[in-house]
């Protein structure tokens, strides 16, 4: 965690010090601060999901809940991230029973596994869609991106794994995503996996 915190703390610091004592012009002055904003931010998502991983060694809280309501909800927020990338999000409902679940948790779970397949596709790539999917006792998130080779499968649940470093961070990754969807689905007794390829995309899928 303290070398996660390295790199934005110090562009805080570099950034801070440039408003305070330099002679900036309007432009470099709004740059400095959105260096500052980013790794705010970073820090910021970064210490929500540590929060998150921690409480997550309690029992969780379940009630019956319908997917279809939960896509919407997911859908909802996050419409303006993918938007932002040029990411489109397709939803589908297909007999779908109300399942035992923390919405709440649930949909921490599919947001950050529909962001991390937003993530997967380059700016150059066409047709960016990220499928959710519910089907039976099932969800699923699919993308047609870079994908992710064999050797990393093993370990992308890891906290603070990333496939592509300096990627993840440019595109602020926190490598915590994933470590909070399997801690999440581990919660709730489900199963996690996945089926991904290089340049054939991924499919992460949690069985209820």
């Amino acid at each position: 965690v303290s070398h996660e915190f390295k790199t934005p703390l110090a562009a805080v610091g570099l950034h801070g010090d440039l408003l305070q004592n330099a002679k900036l012009s309007e432009a470099e002055r709004e740059d400095s601060l959105q260096h500052i904003r980013r790794a705010g931010a970073y820090m910021t998502s970064m210490t929500q999901s540590l929060m998150e991983l921690l409480l997550l060694n309690q029992e969780i809280e379940t009630e019956e809940t319908d997917p279809a309501a939960l896509l919407s909800i997911v859908s909802e927020a996050a419409h303006d991230g993918l938007a932002a990338r040029g990411v489109s999000l397709v939803t589908a409902c297909q007999a779908a029973s109300p399942l035992p679940l923390n919405p709440t948790l649930m949909t921490s779970l599919l947001l950050n596994l529909v962001e991390n397949a937003a993530r997967s596709y380059d700016p150059e790539d066409e047709n960016r869609t990220v499928t959710l999917r519910a089907y039976g006792r099932c969800f699923e998130v699919t993308d047609r991106g870079r994908g992710i080779p064999a050797e990393a499968q093993a370990h992308v649940f890891e906290p603070f794994y990333r496939v592509d470093k300096s990627r993840s961070r440019k595109q602020g990754g926190s490598g915590l995503g994933l470590a909070l969807v399997k801690a999440i689905a581990d919660a709730h007794g489900a199963t996690l996996s996945l089926d991904s390829a290089p340049g054939r995309g991924t499919t992460f899928r949690v069985q209820f």
